[in-house]
């Protein structure tokens, strides 16, 4: 679990899931709410980091530090704090596992996506892999990688975030994405690029145009 000041939504994803794995790890982007507290209180390793702004990054470390701890061919079921999965997919997951995995490095989820109820959109994403199959980029926006056959079969993964919490997460990244270019890591135009996924906040009117 990647996470940024996600104190309404860790206990509840870290007890919806505490059944299917062995082992929890948080990897924290520098919050400065009660995430980490409540994460460590729980019984989650949490691994703090200061705050970068780039859920890849933070994801990165998160699987580097579980392939140091384990193996390489760990299972990783990989949710950010306001994903769930139904009790009936996480024992298909056990399942598999056990039983079914030999020749197989991920799985792709139906994630669907729901801001204040509405499905906004459904696209396939990878939520469980191997710890040595995944690459995760550096850049911001850019597809996770993974080496080795893939399967798909059907599980879903819901996505659900308020407006409130979509603008206030889109904002953060329009001011990474300002820190990246005044150190000079990325160009303009990447940035221009960037900026044009962030449909709801250019709504309310917090990205300038032109």
């Amino acid at each position: 679990m990647a996470t940024f000041n996600e104190e309404a939504e860790i206990l509840d994803l870290l007890n919806s899931v505490s059944q299917v794995a062995d082992f929890f790890v948080v990897s924290d982007d520098g919050s400065t709410d009660k995430t980490v507290e409540l994460a460590e209180n729980w019984g989650a390793s949490v691994l703090k980091f200061e705050h970068t702004g780039l859920p890849e990054t933070i994801k990165a470390r998160g699987v580097d530090f579980i392939k140091n701890m384990f193996k390489t061919d760990t299972w990783i079921l990989m949710l950010d704090a306001d994903e769930r999965i139904d009790q009936a997919t996480q024992d298909k997951i056990v399942t598999f596992i056990r039983r079914d995995a030999e020749n197989i490095s991920h799985v792709w989820f139906n994630l669907v996506e729901f801001i204040d109820g509405v499905q906004t959109r459904a696209f396939l994403k990878c939520r469980l892999f191997r710890a040595g199959a995944a690459r995760f980029s550096e850049s911001v926006h850019e597809d996770d990688l993974f080496e080795g056959q893939g399967a798909s079969f059907g599980w879903v993964v819901i996505h659900r975030k308020t407006k409130e919490k979509q603008v206030l997460r889109e904002k953060e990244y329009i001011q990474t994405y300002a820190k990246l270019l005044n150190e000079g890591k990325v160009t303009q135009e990447w940035v221009d690029r960037c900026v044009g996924f962030h449909y709801f906040v250019k709504e309310v009117g917090l990205v300038p145009h032109g």
